[in-house]
């Protein structure tokens, strides 16, 4: 008959009775057990993160392509391009990456009288001055690139000043990208 003394190993050392074994044994066999329903348990839980993980990027890659792309090719306005960004910044990669590029540089060489619009939609998301700075870049047109420059220089309204500046300087970075490029 095995007796253990405290509580500890009470229920072990009833089964161990029951089961002709010494507490010692019981203890060890369940600590064996622990650990290897704690090894399944934990490939169980990184199993569902990483389905969880896919199930989340193939939803949002069908917003990117299902809500996403129709909502960049339809951009006729800074505030459609806002409204973009606040619905669909997780989608700001590749083509679309791209195409945002192309409508920023575009808008602000051929479009330069709506710097005001611009500066009024940076107003309602501080977010939204980076996001449209960081697309002024070697991914679009050259010759829409010194439009923008020159734009910047001549055409800046003077409570403008800092933000024509930093467009400026953000379209000669491209250009420079650019000519680095052509060597």
């Amino acid at each position: 008959m095995v007796i253990l003394k405290g509580k500890k190993g009470f229920g072990e050392a009833y089964v161990g009775l029951f089961l002709g074994k010494s507490g010692n044994n019981i203890r060890n066999n369940v600590k064996t057990k622990i650990k290897k329903y704690m090894t399944t348990a934990k490939y169980l839980v990184a199993t569902l993160l990483l389905l969880v993980t896919i199930l989340a990027n193939a939803s949002a890659a069908n917003i990117c392509y299902d809500k996403a792309d129709p909502a960049l090719t339809n951009l006729r306005t800074w505030q459609d391009l806002r409204f973009w960004y606040e619905s669909y910044s997780g989608c700001d990669d590749g083509y679309f990456a791209e195409g945002i590029s192309d409508f920023v540089v575009k808008s602000l060489a051929n479009r330069w009288q709506t710097l005001l619009a611009l500066q009024e939609e940076i107003t309602k998301n501080s977010g939204f001055k980076s996001f449209v700075m960081n697309h002024i870049d070697a991914t679009t047109d050259e010759n829409d690139l010194r439009m923008v420059v020159t734009n910047s220089k001549a055409q800046c309204p003077s409570n403008l000043r800092p933000l024509c500046k930093e467009i400026e300087e953000n379209a000669e970075t491209a250009l420079k990208e650019i000519k680095e490029i052509k060597k």
